[in-house]
Parts: C-alpha cells; structure tokens; sequence
C-alpha cells in the first residue's frame, strides 16, 4: 500500500515506498495472438476495482504473426508478419496503434527463428535451407536493417541454435560449421565473403558463449567459449571451456570434463562467465529407474586471476540420478550459486554453492520441474509445468523462506499453494515485482490466456489492463514481459505485512454463542474434526502427510543423510525389545557391488559349461568311424584348392592361404593310407 503525499492511496504491484522517477518506470508484458500483437502496461488498483483500460493496450501491428524478437534493453521489437517479413517497432514511448507494415528486414518472408546478439547490435535469423538461396543463416544490422552476411545450414537441430552466436560485446562472431567452430571479427561479418581469423577443431556437437564477462573469467580481450564433443567409436563425451585466442584446443584448455552416457549436453553459463554447469541426459535410461532416460549434471568453473580450476560432478541430494532442471541466480554482484530440481516425484529443490557445487540449503520436496529466478536473484520460483498440475512456491533467497500471503485488508496468512495450471510459458517482469504465466497455442488450443501474480504469488484479477476472453479458445502465441537494462530497477525486499485487520463486519466478531439465528443443520462432523481448519477426509489426511514430509526436508544441509530430514537417532532406533542391529563392516560390499559379483559368477559358470558342452561335441565326432569315400574326396578337394593358391603370387597370399599350402605334403600322405 502506498499512500501519496496528497492523501491518495495505489497498488502498484510493488507494494514499498519508491521515488517519483523509479514509480514513472512501469513495466510492460507483450501479447502476440493470431490476430495482433500487443503491449500493456502494468498497472494495477489497490481497492479491486474494474480497470477502465482493460484490453486497450497499444496494438504493434494487426495480422497473422510468426515470431517476435525484443531487443536486450527493451527499446524495440522485430515481428515476422506471415506472407510479407520482419517489420521493426520502437517500444520506448509507444503510445498509439501503429498501422505501418514497411519492411525493415528486404526479403525476409521466410524467416522461422530470429534472435538479437548479447548486446543488441546483431540480428541472427535462419530460413530453410533451397538450392537458389543457400546460405540460409543470415546476420543482419539490427539498427539500420541491413543484410551483412549469410552462412549455409542444412539440417538445424533446436539444441545447437543458434549456429551464430556473438561475444558479449559483439566484437567477434562464432559460426557452428561441418562440426567445427570458426570465429570471424565483427568487421569481417560486414563483409559479403567473410573469412575466419582462427577455429576450434571437432567434432563438435554444440557451443555455447557467456553473455558477460569479468576479470575472474578472462584477460582483457580474451574470450571464452565453452564445447560439447559428442562420443564417438569408443571414446567418451567431452565438455571443454576454451579461451580465444589463445587456448582453442582440448589439450590446453582451461578446465574440461569427460563422461559417457551423454547424447545431449545442454551447456548453461553464470552470470560472471567465469563457470558453468553441463546438463547431460540419454534418451534410455540403463537402471530402469526413469522412462524418460537418465541425466547429470557437472560444474566447470575457473578462477583466471587466482589460476584455479574445478570440474566436478554436482552431488545432488539423495543420490539423484535424474535432473529436471538447474539454473543460476542470475545476478552478478552476489555469491554465485545455482538451484537444482533433481529426484523422482516429489522432486527435491536444492541451492549449491557456485564454486565447490555443495548443496547449502533444501527447499523441500515437492511436485516441481522448473527454476525461474527474478532478475535481481532475491525472489525465487519453484514450480510444476508441463505434464505437472501447475503448483508453484514462491521463496526469498536472502531468508531461506516461502514469501508469506496475506487475505486482501487483513493480516491474515493463506495457507493454500498458487496454481497455475496448463501453463505453457512464464517469466518474471525486471523489476522482479510480477510474475506471469500464461497458456498459448499450439502447446494448449483452449482457455488461452495469461495471469499475472505479485513476488508473493497474490494473484491481481480485477485490475490486470488486458482481457483473456479476446484470446479464446486458441488464439494467444506468445507473452513476453519487455526486457530493461540490468540496474533500471532497484533491487528491493519484501513489503511489510499488513499489521492487521482493515475491515471486519460485526458479524465476524459476534460470538457463536449469543447468535439469534440457530446454527443450520448439516452434515454429521465427527468430534475430532470438528475444530476450525481441520478434516478427517482421506485426501485431506494424505495431503497433511504429503506437507509434513515436504516440510521435514527444508534448511540447511549441515551433513549427508540417508534420508533428507532424517535424525541420526532415528536411524540406529529400534522396536523394544528387538536387539539392536549389528554394527556395519566398513569394509563389507554394497548391495550393488554384490550383484555384479553374482552375475560375474554366473556369466563366468556358463561359459565354463558351454566350451565343455563344445569339447565334448568334438571328442565325440573325432571318434565316430569316418566313411574313406568321403573322406578322400573332401582331401581332393583341398589339394585343388592348393594348387590354384600356388599358381597366385605369394605376396597377395594371407596366413591362412600359406598354412593351407604347407598342409600338402600330410594331406597326401593321408590320401595315400587310404588307399582309394
């Protein structure tokens, strides 16, 4: 709640006190439907009342739309209109509809993927691949929109888009080619037959570049770039951190790690550009365990300043071996760290330190596959997408604590979790005050839509300027908050909580006791459930076990139980009167390493009884009587053989052609015994 010096009251969605020129700078959510594309601000009314400008936001452009492209800071948009091309549209100060469809990118209309370089100054979009126009990636001038060069793709795999990719500051560019990675300078990019200036050498399966750097990542004017080699005859996967220009091989790079069981490596850099974390994963997973295959997660970190590097697997809690999702806190100016979701459902939530990868704190378990951090890393959220039911928790990193909900004017809490079912996409706005999920087609054909939800998970209904009925059943694409510099917003904590109650009837305070209505009859309550809050239903019942469980595998990870939550005291506990179990063998075998010594006994017995099974068969055929007849034919035969052998140069011959040779002289003489 803020209160104007004028005595006026509003809700802002950011509930703290602000200065005139930070309250002016609202943030803004893009809507791409069938029909237009859209921008709304985001404003938002504390008394719950009917926002007048509901479903009047600016209309970008009106027409069926493919794709969209926003700059990094959020000043202008780049829209594939379907039949015509790209179309540019400033964003900054957008006020009326916009009815201009001049082309800013010539001979666009095939346009499928469109992504803006790190720092703006370059557009990267592919088209499929045809004889008359084949170099199908094309770089262009994202402020003047002019085509600066083109590279040839024919097959484009989704996991190593985008084949260009530019440095952080736009000075080179890396093109992924016939497995190897070429770097051009950012001049030679404006040419029309650019040449590379140095490579790194496959095969390569993949690349990936930080989008900042400092100067615990690299010299001053150094690069890093970070590989994925596939496996390949044998030999196992490879994720390598090289430095241009100086270090591009996998012999001297500056830290790597090797692994098998990894057909795809999703490479995810930190904030700093100093580490790294490779999500591997295989489509079969050997254990059984998954359906959905099997994956890990490394760390690969460097410190250049301090000449330190580590590459280690991330322990992940109770020994998981599936990874749902792991990302890091994105803001640069805090201790780097990094949030797992790794475990069968339930999933457990982890945070890890960013350079010894050790878990520092559980968030619990719960049905969650996604991390979504907000730009300033103070407010995190944790929720279920995709084939899940669409829970989410919404936690403050700085306190290791759920964000707390309060009833609209009262101070009381809300116990119930935030869903968001059929969730297709989300994200946070930049000043990390909303957050929004949204349902959009062709993912989901019904009840398209968007919601939008305080950092607490407060769901703003009444007040939001946009109105999903315009978007059914299937008509929304796409949302997306508008981007701003990092540093636009202040990093701000949680509002107070309200101190109490606003309004309360006179109804509520009334005693049950000195009512003059009698209580209406109902249902038949049993005595035990008979207090405020509580049930005796079966769900009900399962639903307090599910919390309390969740509940015990939250805080700080002080050592490695077995169990998440479990006591050292409840491990050794025992029935009365059962003596205690005997003390463990450090030295004795796990239950695993059994089995494999069991089926190395097995696999070794059956083939002992099969080369016995085999000597017996021969000792049997060499003392069953041979018929003379047909042994001597078959010795003609071979002594043919033999002499067409002898007629070929001996040079041409291999082993077995001379061993048969020197065979002659005993298969004569056995011809000869026989006497036929």
């Amino acid at each position: 709640l803020i209160k104007k010096e004028d005595g006026r009251q509003k809700f802002n969605c950011i509930t703290t006190k602000m200065s005139d020129d930070e309250s002016s700078k609202g943030c803004r959510l893009l809507f791409r439907s069938k029909e237009k594309v859209e921008v709304f601000d985001i404003v938002n009314k504390e008394d719950g009342s009917e926002n007048s400008n509901a479903g009047k936001g600016v209309c970008l452009a009106k027409g069926l739309s493919s794709i969209h492209a926003v700059h990094p800071d959020g000043e202008f948009a780049l829209i594939h209109m379907n039949g015509l091309g790209v179309i540019r549209r400033d964003l900054n100060g957008a006020t009326q509809d916009s009815e201009d469809k001049t082309l800013f990118f010539e001979g666009s209309a095939g346009v499928q993927l469109m992504d803006f370089s790190p720092n703006g100054g370059y557009v990267v979009t592919y088209e499929r691949w045809s004889a008359e126009d084949n170099k199908n990636v094309k770089v262009w001038d994202s402020g003047t929109g002019k085509l600066l060069c083109g590279f040839p793709l024919r097959n484009l795999k989704m996991a190593s888009w985008p084949a260009v990719q530019f440095t952080y500051d736009d000075a080179f560019l890396f093109h992924l080619a016939n497995s190897e990675v070429h770097i051009y300078p950012a001049v030679e990019a404006r040419k029309e037959n650019p040449r590379y200036s140095a490579k790194i050498k496959g095969p390569l399966a993949s690349f990936s570049l930080p989008e900042t750097s400092t100067p615990t990542s690299a010299p001053a004017g150094a690069y890093n770039v970070a590989v994925f080699n596939p496996e390949s005859k044998g030999k196992p996967a490879r994720v390598s951190m090289l430095r241009y220009p100086d270090k591009l091989d996998s012999s001297s790079a500056l830290v790597g790690k090797s692994f098998y069981r990894a057909e795809d490596c999703s490479l995810r850099w930190a904030p700093k550009g100093d580490a790294l974390l490779a999500v591997t994963s295989t489509s079969v997973d050997t254990s059984g365990e998954s359906y959905y295959g099997s994956a890990a997660l490394y760390l690969l970190a460097i410190n250049h300043l301090q000449s330190q590097a580590i590459a280690e697997p991330v322990p992940l809690p109770n020994n998981n071996n599936t990874v749902h999702d792991a990302q890091w806190s994105p803001n640069p100016n805090k201790p780097p760290c990094f949030i797992t979701i790794s475990g069968k459902m339930p999933a457990i939530s982890a945070l890890h330190n960013g350079q010894t990868a050790q878990p520092l704190f559980l968030f619990g378990n719960a049905h969650r596959n996604t991390v979504s951090f907000a730009p300033h890393a103070r407010f995190i959220n944790l929720a279920g997408f995709g084939n899940l039911a669409g829970d989410m928790a919404f936690w403050d990193q700085n306190k290791k604590k759920i964000i707390p909900r309060f009833m609209p004017g009262s101070a009381q809490a809300i116990a119930e979790s935030v869903n968001a079912a059929c969730t297709t996409m989300s994200g946070w706005s930049p000043d990390s005050r909303s957050f929004f999920v949204a349902t959009t087609s062709p993912r989901m054909n019904v009840d398209n839509g968007a919601r939008l939800f305080t950092y607490a998970g407060n769901e703003i209904t009444n007040s939001q300027p946009w109105n999903n009925e315009n978007y059914h059943p299937d008509k929304l694409r796409a949302v997306q908050f508008i981007p701003a510099k990092f540093g636009t917003y202040p990093d701000r904590p949680q509002s107070p909580p309200p101190k109490g109650p606003i309004e309360s009837s006179a109804a509520e305070e009334k005693p049950a006791a000195v009512s003059s209505k009698p209580a209406p009859k109902g249902r038949y309550v049993p005595p035990a459930a008979r207090r405020a809050g509580t049930s005796n239903s079966l769900a009900d019942r399962l639903r307090a076990e599910r919390e309390a469980k969740s509940a015990s595998s939250v805080g700080k990870v002080t050592a490695k139980p077995s169990v998440v939550g479990m006591s050292n005291a409840a491990k050794t506990r025992t029935p009365i009167g059962m003596a205690p179990p005997a003390a463990k063998d450090p030295n004795a075998k796990s239950k695993n390493a059994l089995r494999k010594e069991k089926q190395r006994a097995a696999k070794a017995a059956a083939e002992a009884a099969a080369a016995e099974e085999e000597r017996q068969k021969q000792a049997a055929a060499a003392a069953a009587p041979v018929d003379p007849e047909k042994r001597a034919k078959k010795i003609k035969k071979m002594l043919k053989q033999i002499q067409e052998l002898k007629q070929k140069d001996p040079n041409t011959l291999n082993d077995d052609q001379k061993k048969k040779i020197e065979s002659e002289q005993s298969l004569n003489d056995e011809l000869s015994k026989l006497g036929l």
